[in-house]
C-alpha cells in the first residue's frame, strides 16, 4: 500500500492471472485487493472489508483512502515498501504488521502480505497483491502469554528456590537464583554457561547423574543431600523434562533444615548425657559402697599381712596365701567397677556399631547397681550369659539402657513385700533379646501410651527425671533395635532387642 509510483512503462498485464486471483478472492479469509502503484488505485477483489473492518469500499478506490485507515504510526512501514520491492522478484512477498482503524473506531491488528505482481522496466513496482488478515485475537493471545511469562518470571524470581532452564547442550538459558547461596557463585553470569560450571562441584556431580537419567527416560528425577555438619552443602534438587530436549532444574536450599537437624542431634546428645548422669547420680551411693567395701577388705588384708610379717619365723604361708587371694579378688572387683564406670561414661554417639559381648555390657550395668539393689533387700536373678553371645551395639549405650531398666525396676519394687528383679537373655531370629522383669504388677493402662514420652514419670515428686525410658528407646532405635513394654506379662517386663552378630 505504498505511495503512487512515478510513471514507468509496464512489463506485465494490468491484472495478470485474473482467473487465479478470482479463485483466491473467493476463498480468502482476509481482505484481498490489488494496488496499481502507477494509478494510485486499489481494486478490491472481495467484500471481506465489511466483515473485518466494518467498511464498504467500492470496487476501485483511491490508494490514499485505504492508507487513511492505517494508524499514522504504522505508515512508515508502508512507505518503505517501494524500495523493498526493488530487491525482490515478481511473485515474492513481504509481510508487515499494521494497526487499522475499524469503522466503529476500534483498533484492529492486521497482518499484511504484499505479493509483487509486476515491475516497470527500471525495477519499480507497478502492481502488488495485498491480503489483510485480522490477527487481533492472536496478538492479544501473544500479549497475554507475554504477561503470563513476565508474571511467571516475577514469581520465579520471588521464590526461595533457584531455577535453571537448561538446553540440550546442558547450557543455562535462564536463571533465577532465589535464596540459594551455596558458597561462591554468580547467578548473573550463569546464562550461556554449562550447568556443571555454574553449580558448586559437589552439587554439580550429583545433578549431572540425574540429568543423564532424565535425558534417557524423559521422566522427572529428584535428589536430596543433607549434611548436618555442613549446612552449606545441603540441598534438594528436582529435574523435570521441558520443551524438546530442554529440562528445568529447581534447587532448594536445605541449609536451614541441616542446621535444625544438627541442633536436634545436639539436643539428643545432651538428653542422653543428662539421663546418663541422672542414672549415675541415683547409683552413686551404691557405687561408693561397692568400692568402699572392697577397699576396707584391702586395708584389713594389708594390716594382716603387716602383722604376719612382724611375727617371728616361721611364717604361716597358707594364711598369707589365703589373704593374698582375698586381696587379689577384691582388687579385681574394684577394677571391674572402675572399668564399668569408664565404659558407661564413654560418649559413643558418633561411633559406628560394633560387635560387643552381651556379657560385657550386662556386667557393666550390674556392677554399677548390684550392691545398691541387694543392699535394700532386692534380689537380682541373672542368668549365665554365654561368652560367644555378641550383639551389634555400642557398649556404653547398651549398658546405659540396661542400667536404666534395672534402676526403674529397683524403684518400682522397693515398697513391695516381694522384691525381686529377673534378667533374661535369649536369641530369636537374628536378634538378641534382653528382658528385665520385676515383681511389680505392671504399668497402669492409662500410663502405657506416655511411658516413653520425655519427662513423663510414674515416680513420686523429686524422684527421677522422666528421661530414662525415652532416652533408652531412642538409643535402642538408633542402633536398629527396639525397646518395648511387654503387655502380656503379669509383672512389669521390658524387652530390649539388639541385632545379633
Amino acid at each position: 500500500m505504498g505511495s503512487p509510483a512515478s510513471d514507468d512503462s509496464l512489463v506485465a498485464a494490468a491484472f495478470p492471472r485474473a482467473a487465479a486471483l478470482e479463485h483466491a478472492a473467493k476463498y480468502a479469509q482476509g481482505v484481498l485487493f490489488v494496488i496499481d502503484h502507477l494509478a494510485g488505485e486499489v481494486r478490491f477483489l472481495n467484500t471481506r472489508a465489511k466483515a473485518i473492518l466494518g467498511r464498504t469500499p467500492g470496487e476501485v478506490e483511491p490508494l490514499e483512502l485505504v492508507r487513511s485507515w492505517v494508524l499514522p504510526e504504522d505508515l512508515p512501514s508502508l512507505d518503505s515498501l517501494p524500495s523493498l520491492f526493488e530487491v525482490i522478484e515478481i511473485g515474492e512477498s513481504i509481510e508487515t504488521q499494521l494497526r487499522v482503524r475499524h469503522a466503529n473506531g476500534a483498533i484492529t491488528r492486521m497482518r499484511a502480505t504484499h505479493v509483487l505482481l509486476a515491475k516497470g522496466i527500471h525495477g519499480v513496482a507497478t502492481q502488488s497483491l495485498v491480503t489483510l488478515e485480522d490477527v487481533t485475537e492472536t496478538h492479544q493471545l501473544f500479549e497475554s502469554l507475554e504477561r503470563k511469562a513476565h508474571e511467571l518470571e516475577s514469581l520465579l524470581g520471588a521464590l526461595p528456590d533457584a531455577f535453571f532452564r537448561i538446553d540440550a547442550r546442558r547450557r543455562v538459558t535462564r536463571c533465577f537464583p532465589g535464596e540459594w547461596r551455596p558458597g561462591e557463585w554468580d547467578p548473573l553470569a550463569a546464562v550461556g554457561r554449562p550447568i556443571d560450571q555454574v553449580l558448586p562441584p559437589e552439587v554439580a556431580s550429583r545433578v549431572s547423574g540425574a540429568l543423564d537419567c532424565v535425558a534417557t527416560a524423559r521422566a522427572p528425577s529428584s535428589i536430596e543431600q543433607v549434611h548436618p555438619d555442613r549446612p552449606e552443602s545441603s540441598f534438594e534438587a528436582r529435574i523435570v523434562p521441558f520443551l524438546g530436549d530442554e529440562v528445568m532444574l529447581l534447587v532448594r536450599d536445605l541449609g536451614g533444615r541441616a542446621r535444625a537437624e544438627r541442633e536436634l542431634l545436639q539436643q539428643r546428645a545432651m538428653s542422653v548425657q543428662t539421663a546418663k548422669l541422672a542414672a549415675l547420680g541415683e547409683m552413686a551411693a551404691g557405687v561408693a559402697h561397692e568400692i568402699n567395701t572392697p577397699l576396707a577388705v584391702l586395708c584389713s588384708g594389708a594390716e594382716f599381712l603387716k602383722e604376719e610379717l612382724d611375727l617371728p619365723d616361721p611364717l604361716d604361708r597358707a594364711a598369707l596365701a589365703e589373704e593374698a587371694e582375698i586381696i587379689h579378688a577384691t582388687s579385681l572387683k574394684i577394677a571391674q567397677i572402675v572399668r564399668s564406670l569408664r565404659a558407661f561414661s564413654t560418649d559413643e554417639a558418633r561411633m559406628a556399631l560394633s560387635p560387643v559381648p552381651v556379657r560385657a555390657f550386662v556386667t557393666d550395668a550390674l556392677a554399677l547397681c548390684e550392691q545398691r539393689v541387694e543392699g535394700r533387700g532386692v534380689s537380682i536373678q541373672s542368668p549365665e550369659i554365654p561368652e560367644g553371645l555378641v550383639a551389634l551395639t555400642r557398649r556404653s549405650e547398651a549398658a546405659q539402657i540396661m542400667l536404666n531398666l534395672l534402676a526403674n525396676a529397683f524403684d518400682a519394687v522397693l515398697a513391695l513385700p516381694e522384691r525381686w528383679i529377673r534378667l533374661e537373655v535369649a536369641t530369636t531370629g537374628g536378634w538378641v533379646e534382653l528382658a528385665v522383669t520385676d515383681s511389680g504388677a505392671g504399668v497402669p493402662p492409662d500410663a502405657r501410651e506416655r511411658l516413653f514420652t520425655p519427662f513423663f514419670t510414674t515416680k513420686g515428686v523429686g524422684k527421677g527425671t522422666g528421661l530414662g525410658l525415652a532416652v533408652s528407646r531412642q538409643l535402642a532405635e538408633n542402633q536398629g533395635g527396639s525397646l518395648v513394654l511387654d503387655p502380656t506379662s503379669p509383672h512389669t517386663r521390658f524387652v530390649l532387642r539388639l541385632k545379633a552378630r
